[in-house]
């Protein structure tokens, strides 16, 4: 039974920890894509300079979230 309650205690806090690191990765992809964002209002015309840097940070949003959802599919299978 402790054995048990020790697993699912480290477990949790390695959770735990995933969420924050997570949570970070969050708040700065979104910083880079209102910066990207910004750049592109700012610009008298929507040049491909701008596009590529907003295509840029959304393609790291999508690899963030699904390299989150393969880490947490192989943490339910442990």
């Amino acid at each position: 039974m402790e054995t048990e309650v020790a697993t699912m205690t480290k477990r949790v806090r390695t959770l735990e920890e995933d969420y924050d690191g997570t949570e970070t990765k969050l708040h700065q992809t979104s910083a880079k894509l209102d910066e990207a964002t910004k750049a592109a209002d700012e610009s008298e015309r929507f040049g491909v300079r701008a596009m590529f840097l907003i295509h840029f940070v959304l393609c790291s949003v999508c690899r963030n979230n699904i390299l989150v959802y393969l880490s947490q599919c192989v943490k339910k299978r442990i």
